[in-house]
């Protein structure tokens, strides 16, 4: 499949080098009638906002864009957007929310071409299009052997992992399946690559005042106490913090003192390497607007998070560290108890350790 992108997704470029092989003439092990619905695009006209209208339009290959599918977060409506491309494929873009439309991706089929195609892969959301037609389905699978349906509209899929399912276990493959068996498999990659054990260094926050720094919290651990540092920055009037433990700093960030925002600035989960063992760590900050922090487990159990200042810190200790019963998912909520912000903890839920 060739691709034209104006915003390349490396990620995904990398995932289709990994398509499952079936066959030497057709690697993916399908015939090219059977990829017939990837050289166009039959979905109905739809109304299309402006800046919408106008990026794909500045595309001269590119036909008039419709909506292929949306999806609710917490922040607002996800939207794809997706338009025919002369000499058979596609184009497609992302509108997230509260951003402007910018990027949009193309792609031209041939013979050779997978069965999977477009541009974001996980790990909680997922975005593209899949040779699905009569009889056929996509679905996601974990590595916990569980499988849930994705859903596609002539092929086209923008889709959302539901946070109970993230929180029990990694996806592990897209998979294409027709008529009782499974046509393509295109793997998501070794689970390892997110966020393993880590050693503290000795960099600070850019700006950060170090002669003016204190310990603004600090939990013991049988490594040593971990603390989180706070200090003015020297170059803007700002609040700048990061990780102090066993004589290293790790992290962290500087935020303007004017800043009043909804958002959660820092979530940091971190399994520090320490005397032969780990030390797990969740710590940040978290703006004004959100009047709560509440942690969730993959057991069920919610634990709301103390701040200091905005900040907190949070150690993960015995029986929480054990595959079933560990912090998955921090949620921050605004005066009114809805929902905000949320950020999957997969640092520690997918952690190889038993």
């Amino acid at each position: 499949m060739k691709r034209i992108s104006a915003l390349a997704v490396i990620a995904f470029g990398c995932a289709i080098g990994g398509v499952s092989l079936a066959s030497d003439h057709y690697p993916h092990g399908l015939k090219p009638r059977a990829l017939a619905l990837m050289r166009s695009v039959a979905l109905p006209r739809t109304a299309v906002p402006p800046d919408v209208q106008r990026v794909f339009a500045a595309h001269r290959h590119a036909g008039r864009p419709r909506l292929a599918g949306t999806s609710r977060t917490p922040q607002g409506r996800l939207a794809l957007w997706v338009a025919p491309l002369d000499g058979h494929g596609w184009c497609e873009g992302v509108q997230w929310p509260r951003t402007p439309f910018r990027g949009v991706n193309c792609y031209w089929v041939n013979p050779t071409s997978a069965p999977f195609g477009g541009g974001f892969v996980g790990p909680s959301l997922f975005e593209g299009r899949a040779a699905t037609t009569k009889g056929r389905e996509l679905r996601l699978r974990f590595e916990d052997g569980s499988s849930l349906r994705v859903p596609t509209n002539d092929g086209f899929y923008l889709y959302r992992v539901p946070d109970e399912r993230l929180m029990r276990s990694a996806p592990s493959a897209l998979v294409l399946r027709g008529h009782g068996r499974e046509l393509a498999r295109l793997p998501l990659g070794p689970r390892n690559r997110f966020d393993p054990p880590v050693a503290v260094g000795s960099g600070l926050p850019g700006g950060a005042d170090e002669a003016r720094a204190r310990r603004l919290l600090s939990v013991p651990t049988k490594a040593g106490p971990v603390a989180l540092m706070t200090s003015p920055s020297r170059l803007a009037p700002a609040r700048c913090w990061w990780l102090h433990f066993r004589n290293g700093s790790l992290g962290g960030g500087c935020v303007r003192n004017d800043r009043d925002t909804s958002s959660i600035w820092s979530v940091a989960p971190v399994r520090l390497r320490a005397l032969g063992d780990e030390v797990w760590v969740l710590w940040g900050r978290a703006g004004p607007r959100l009047a709560s922090l509440e942690l969730r487990y993959q057991d069920g159990r919610r634990v709301r998070l103390a701040r200091r200042h905005g900040f907190f810190l949070h150690v993960v200790r015995g029986d929480d560290r054990v595959r079933g019963h560990r912090p998955a998912l921090l949620v921050g909520r605004d005066a009114n108890g809805r929902t905000r912000q949320k950020k999957f903890l997969q640092t520690f839920a997918w952690a190889s350790r038993q």
